[in-house]
C-alpha cells in the first residue's frame, strides 16, 4: 500500500494492520522510508520527504501497541509522532540546512544564458557572472559531503568557471565576439548539468532528467596542458616570449584542426585560432599556431612573476590545464631542432644559416673582418627597462621607428672544448618578429679552430638554454 506502514501477522493468519501514513515520495534511493521495528516491537522508525518538499528528510518514530488477538476487538491505529528526544516527549529530529548551492548555480545559470543570448555586453557584465559562478563553485566545495554526485558537480563546475573567465578574457579583444558568446553559451550548459546532478527533478522522465542523462553520457573534460618556453622547452616564460603548450589531442584536443595566424605581426595576432583560446594568469595571449596537440603563443604583458595559470578552451567545449612559472627575464636559445639542446639556429653576417663558423670575414666593407654570428631567440627583449642606451638602437631615418638594441644589457658566454670562458662582444639584440629575438655577437680571434663551442644568453641575472656551433 503506497504511502503506508502496515503490520502483517506471522501466524499465517493473514492479518494485515494499517500503523500510519508516512507521506514520503519516493524518487531515489534516499527518498525511501525505510521502516525499522526496534526488538521489542513496540516502536517503529521510519523517514518522510514530505512529500519531496526541497530535499527534506526527517526521521519519526511511532509508539505501537500490541496488536489484538485475533477476536478481539481492533486497536486503535497509532499516530506517528515525530522522534523523540532524550526525555519521553515526541520531538523533530534535528534537520540539516538545505544546500545553498543549487540556487547559487540557478543564479549563474540564468545570468551566463542571458549573457550567451545577448548581442553585446559590458566588462562588468562578464566579470560579475565570473565571480558569480566562483561564488557557487565555493559554496558547492562546503556542501560537496552531502551531495551524492560530488565528483560530477565539481567537474562541471569548474569547466563553467574556465569558460566563463576565457569569455571574460576573450572579449578583451574586441575581435572574437563568436568565441565570447561561445563560451558564454558553454558556461550556461555546465552550471545546467552541475544543477541537474546536484538537486534532480523529483518527477521521473521529466526534461531536466532527460537532460541529465543525454550529459550524463559525454561529462566536461579538463585534459593537461604544459606550457613550456617555445625555445629551451623549459617551463619558465617572461611577458612577451614565445611558448608552446602541448595538449593530449585524444582526452582534450587544444583545436578541432590546424590554423596558422595569417601574419606575424605581434598587433596582428589573434587572440582566438581555429576555435581556441589561450589564457596566461587571465589574460589572453596572442596565437601563433593550434593544432589538436599544440598551440604556440606569446606570453601576454603584465603577466604577474610566479606561478600562473594556464588555460586553453575551445569551441568544442574542452579545457586543458596547466602552470608555468613567469619571470621578468627569460632568454632561452632556439635549435635547428627545435630540441633545447644542441646545434643553435644560427646565421653569419650574410644572413645564411650555417653550421660552421670562420673568425675572419674577409669580404667585410669595414675595415674590422671579425666574422658575425646572430643567433635566435626569445624572452630577451621581456623587459623595456633594459635599454639603457638609445645611441645604439637602429634606424630612426626619414620618420621610420628606431629598432630597441638591447645589446648593453646582454651578454653572450662562449665556453670552449678545451675548458675556457669567453665573454663574446654583443652588437645588437632586439625583436625581430612576434616572440622571436636576434642577438648577434662578434667571434674573437681566439676562438679560431676551437670546434664546437657552447654558448649561452645571460639576462637581467638569468641564464639561457646552452646551444653549440662549430668555429673553424
Amino acid at each position: 500500500m503506497q504511502g503506508e506502514v502496515v503490520q502483517v501477522a506471522t501466524d499465517g493468519s493473514g492479518r494485515v494492520r494499517r500503523l500510519l501514513h508516512h507521506h514520503s515520495s519516493f524518487s531515489s534511493y534516499y527518498d525511501s522510508p525505510r521502516a525499522n521495528v526496534s526488538r521489542d516491537g513496540r516502536f517503529v522508525a521510519f523517514t518522510s520527504n514530505w512529500g519531496g518538499a526541497g530535499g527534506r528528510h526527517d526521521m519519526f518514530v511511532a509508539r505501537i501497541d500490541p496488536a489484538p488477538s485475533s477476536g478481539a476487538a481492533p486497536t486503535p491505529t497509532p499516530t506517528a509522532t515525530p522522534a523523540p528526544s532524550p526525555t519521553p516527549a515526541a520531538t523533530p529530529t534535528p534537520t540539516l540546512a538545505p544546500l545553498v548551492s543549487p540556487g547559487l548555480i540557478a543564479q549563474a545559470q540564468a545570468k551566463a544564458a542571458a549573457l550567451g543570448a545577448a548581442s553585446s555586453m559590458t566588462d562588468g557584465q562578464l566579470a560579475s557572472l565570473a565571480a558569480d559562478v566562483q561564488t557557487a563553485y565555493d559554496a558547492f566545495v562546503a556542501e560537496r559531503g552531502r551531495v551524492a554526485a560530488a565528483d560530477g558537480v565539481e567537474k562541471a563546475l569548474r569547466s563553467s568557471s574556465y569558460f566563463a573567465r576565457a569569455a571574460e578574457a576573450l572579449a578583451w579583444s574586441r575581435r572574437h565576439q563568436t568565441g565570447v558568446t561561445n563560451r558564454l553559451q558553454i558556461t550556461a550548459a555546465r552550471l545546467g548539468l552541475a544543477l541537474a546532478l546536484i538537486a534532480p527533478p523529483i518527477s521521473a522522465g521529466s526534461a531536466g532528467e532527460l537532460a541529465h542523462g543525454a550529459a550524463a553520457a559525454s561529462p566536461p573534460v579538463i585534459g593537461p596542458a604544459q606550457a613550456v618556453s617555445a625555445a629551451s622547452l623549459a617551463p619558465f616564460v617572461s611577458p612577451h616570449a614565445l611558448a608552446n603548450v602541448f595538449g593530449d589531442a585524444d582526452l582534450s584536443p587544444l583545436a578541432g584542426a590546424p590554423a596558422a595566424a595569417p601574419t606575424l605581426s605581434l598587433d596582428a595576432l589573434p587572440f582566438e585560432l581555429g576555435g581556441a583560446s589561450v589564457t596566461v594568469g587571465g589574460r589572453p595571449a596572442p596565437l601563433l599556431y593550434v593544432s589538436p596537440a599544440r598551440a604556440a603563443f606569446v606570453v601576454p604583458a603584465g603577466v604577474a612573476a610566479g606561478a600562473a595559470e594556464v588555460v586553453v578552451t575551445s569551441q568544442d567545449g574542452y579545457v586543458s590545464l596547466g602552470t608555468v612559472t613567469v619571470g621578468a627575464s627569460a632568454p632561452a636559445l632556439f635549435t635547428r631542432d627545435s630540441a633545447g639542446t644542441g646545434r643553435a639556429l644560427a646565421a653569419d653576417g650574410a644572413g645564411v644559416s650555417c653550421d660552421a663558423f670562420d673568425v675572419n670575414a674577409p669580404h667585410n666593407l669595414s675595415s674590422d673582418k671579425r666574422a658575425r654570428v646572430s643567433l635566435f631567440a626569445t624572452g630577451v627583449t621581456s623587459n623595456p627597462a633594459l635599454n639603457t642606451y638609445a645611441p645604439n638602437d637602429v634606424g630612426g631615418f626619414r620618420n621610420s621607428p628606431a629598432i630597441v638594441n638591447f645589446a648593453e644589457s646582454v651578454a653572450v658566454e662562449a665556453r670552449t672544448g678545451d675548458g675556457r670562458t669567453l665573454q663574446l662582444p654583443v652588437e645588437f639584440a632586439g625583436a625581430v618578429a612576434a616572440g622571436v629575438d636576434q642577438v648577434t655577437v662578434v667571434l674573437l680571434p681566439e676562438l679560431r679552430g676551437a670546434g664546437a663551442v657552447e654558448l649561452a644568453i645571460l639576462v637581467g641575472g638569468q641564464r639561457s638554454n646552452a646551444v653549440t656551433i662549430t668555429i673553424t
